[in-house]
């Protein structure tokens, strides 16, 4: 019997990175001397310029160290210079990193799919250094390799980093799984390129359009509020 590849994805996934971006944006914003009516505010910008200058790094547009140096500037609103900017988003990554944490059902769940024979791997829109995360959350041992946009050309939910990642994994897309928190970059994405597909969603909550594809999928996709679900859906599964 030929067991399935499980791949996740990392950020809010496995990697609590609302948590750890929004504890260090604020802490940033006081060293910084910035203030701002509230802290939703100043979490809200972060994320504005966060995911137009992804876009462009997404795009081709910019080196990863030029959208830092140019988010950290908008951000700041400061003319800064690569040197200074660089300087400071140093410090906004320091502060990051001081609050990095696996979620609580992430261990658990790894080491129990490790113990029923299932390989594991990341397929995620970060850049080549989501490794240093993998390792400094103590994680890198479960994951065979690492599949990213840069490889192809394009981020989630193009079917062509789920396909690429299932080369990688020496398998059939209906042999593998997809675990991750996005519905359309995540669950749609894996769907369409053929997967099964498990979107994560902690928060529970679920639209009338979302419910009708779940039910569309019902062989094929299924929704979790937490990873301890995902072992069983798998092992009822008879595709494999």
């Amino acid at each position: 019997m030929i067991l399935p590849t499980i791949f996740f994805d990392l950020d809010d996934t496995l990697f609590d990175y609302q948590g750890a971006k929004n504890a260090a944006v604020i802490q940033f914003c006081t060293l910084a001397n910035k203030s701002f009516s509230d802290d939703q505010s100043v979490i809200a910008l972060w994320d504005e310029v966060t995911f137009m200058y992804m876009e462009q790094y997404h795009r081709g547009e910019l080196t990863y160290t030029e959208q830092q140096q140019k988010r950290v500037s908008a951000f700041l609103g400061l003319a800064l210079d690569s040197a200074q900017a660089q300087q400071w988003y140093h410090r906004y990554q320091y502060l990051y990193e001081q609050h990095w944490r696996a979620f609580h059902d992430v261990l658990p769940t790894l080491k129990h799919l490790k113990e029923y024979g299932f390989t594991q791997a990341i397929i995620t829109d970060g850049p080549p250094q989501q490794r240093h995360k993998l390792q400094q959350l103590a994680i890198e041992p479960f994951f065979e390799h690492m599949t990213i946009p840069q490889e192809v050309g394009s981020p989630k939910p193009d079917s062509k980093i789920f396909i690429l990642a299932a080369h990688k994994a020496k398998k059939c897309v209906t042999e593998c799984w997809y675990v991750g928190n996005h519905y359309q970059k995540d669950f749609m994405g894996a769907l369409n390129a053929g997967f099964n597909s498990v979107w994560l969603n902690r928060a529970g909550y679920i639209d009338a359009a979302q419910q009708r594809q779940l039910n569309k999928s019902e062989s094929r996709g299924w929704c979790i509020q937490g990873l301890d679900e995902l072992l069983p859906i798998i092992l009822q599964n008879k595709s494999y």
